[in-house]
């Protein structure tokens, strides 16, 4: 319940991932992945 009400705005979150990409990554398509992954685990 607190968890959905939290990802119900993922985008400070894809942001935050933006703002430190991984090093010699494309940034976006691996903090998205990221994001994805550390959702679904926390959402189960």
């Amino acid at each position: 319940m607190t968890l959905r009400a939290w990802f119900g705005t993922n985008r400070p979150i894809v942001g935050m991932v933006h703002l430190d990409p991984l090093p010699g990554a494309p940034g976006a398509t691996d903090g998205l992945a990221i994001v994805c992954e550390a959702a679904g685990m926390l959402i189960d």
